[in-house]
C-alpha cells in the first residue's frame, strides 16, 4: 500500500519535491505474523454435520445453503447468490456446482455429490411452486414477489447463529462454539490439502470443465469435511 501511494504521488504530481529514490522495497516492511489455522476441529464438524442437528434447521433452503457452504467451500455471499440453474454435468454425467466467484470476478465449478444434487433439485421445485419461475436458488422471503432477489448474508448468519445455539455446539473445553461460515471454506481446504488435492482443482475455472477422476472423487465424497477432519 505504501509503495502504491508513492507511485500515485508521482503520477498525479502531488509533491514535486518527492525524490525519485523514495521507494519501499520488499524488505522495508515488517513481515506479517503467522496466524493459527482457521479450520474447525474434527469434533466440532462432527456436531455440525450430525443429521439430528442438521434437522434442527427446519427451513430446507437454509439447511441446503449450510450444506453447500460445508461441502463446496463457497464464500457465503457467492452461495446465497447462486443462480436457479446452478448444476451442470460433464461428459461422464458427473455433477458440478456452477457459481460466480465475485471476489475473483469469474465463473467457477466445484464437484458435488449425488445427495447435494438431489437437495438442490428439491429446492428448485419449491421455488417453482411458489414463483412459477426461478432466477436465484435462495430467494428472500419478503418483498420479493417474483423471487429474483437473493436472501441476504445478514439474514442467513442470524439464522446460523441461532441454529448453532439451539444445537449447543461446543469445543473441546465444553465451551459454546462461535464459528463463521468462512471457516467451513478453510476446513474444506485443509481437508483436501491433506488428501493431496491441489487448491486450483478445488475451485476450478469454468473453462476447465472436467477434473481428473481421482481429484473429482476426493472432492465429491459425501460429508468429506467432517469425516476426514475426524480422522486427523
Amino acid at each position: 500500500m505504501a509503495s502504491a501511494f508513492l507511485t500515485a504521488v508521482r503520477q498525479h504530481g502531488w509533491d514535486p519535491a518527492l525524490p525519485a529514490t523514495a521507494v519501499f522495497l520488499p524488505g522495508d516492511q515488517p513481515r506479517r505474523g503467522e496466524q493459527l489455522p482457521r479450520a474447525l476441529a474434527g469434533h466440532v464438524m462432527a456436531q455440525v454435520e450430525d443429521p439430528a442437528n442438521l434437522a434442527r434447521q427446519r427451513d430446507p433452503a437454509r439447511r441446503l445453503a449450510t450444506l453447500i457452504l460445508i461441502r463446496c467451500g463457497l464464500r457465503v455471499s457467492d452461495a446465497l447468490r447462486l443462480p436457479f440453474d446452478c448444476v451442470v454435468t460433464d461428459d461422464n454425467g458427473a455433477p458440478y456446482l456452477r457459481y460466480y466467484n465475485h471476489k475473483m470476478k469469474r465463473e467457477a465449478l466445484v464437484p458435488v455429490d449425488e445427495e447435494l444434487q438431489a437437495l438442490i433439485s428439491e429446492q428448485q421445485q419449491r421455488i417453482l411452486e411458489r414463483h412459477h419461475s426461478g432466477t436465484v436458488l435462495f430467494p428472500r422471503a419478503t418483498k420479493n414477489p417474483d423471487g429474483r432477489m437473493p436472501v441476504g448474508s445478514p439474514t442467513y448468519r442470524l439464522g446460523l447463529y441461532r441454529w448453532l445455539a439451539d444445537c449447543d455446539i461446543r469445543d473441546e473445553h465444553g465451551q459454546p462454539v462461535h464459528l463463521t461460515p468462512h471457516q467451513w471454506r478453510h476446513t474444506l481446504g485443509t481437508v483436501l490439502k491433506g488428501r493431496g488435492v491441489a487448491s486450483d482443482a478445488t475451485f476450478c475455472s469454468s473453462r476447465e470443465h472436467a477434473l481428473p477422476a481421482a481429484q473429482r472423487a476426493a472432492l465429491r465424497c459425501p460429508r468429506h469435511a467432517g469425516r476426514a477432519a475426524r480422522l486427523r
